[in-house]
């Protein structure tokens, strides 16, 4: 794992905040439920290190960076790594966070329309009823 920015077409600086000169977005990196916090303008982790910019060299996120642990994925008889991770995506958003927000819009906009639907349907049987006993 790399513990240097490695990208120029990142806007994350070395500590996974974006730099402001590259990117009109308010921040590289999500923290809300994020387990890190901030002390002096540096990313800490739960365990209390510092949290690292890392590269992925996976084939399905290959050069995707993340804020990691200091001792992530290191384990030892006296102290184990938290291996906590958070992305840190180019956009500055997080895109786990940003598809389930598009799901709850579309899930609210489909409810609305079944909503509708069943109202037309009931408005219908009331048409559609006397209709019926007429003929029958």
């Amino acid at each position: 794992m790399s513990k240097g920015h490695s990208s120029s077409s990142c806007s994350c600086n070395s500590w996974g905040m974006q730099n402001p000169n590259l990117s009109s977005h308010s921040g590289g990196f999500s923290s809300h439920g994020s387990g890190f916090s901030y002390h002096d303008g540096t990313p800490t982790c739960t365990c209390g290190h510092v949290a690292m910019l890392r590269t992925t060299r996976t084939t399905k996120n290959g050069g995707r960076q993340f804020l990691g642990c200091s001792n992530y994925k290191i384990e030892s008889e006296t102290f184990i790594g938290c291996n906590y991770f958070k992305w840190c995506s180019e956009d500055g958003g997080d895109d786990r966070d940003d598809t389930i927000m598009r799901q709850r819009r579309k899930i609210y906009i489909l409810e609305k329309e079944l909503k509708r639907s069943r109202k037309n349907i009931k408005a219908a049987k009331y048409i559609i009823a006397p209709i019926f006993k007429g003929v029958a």
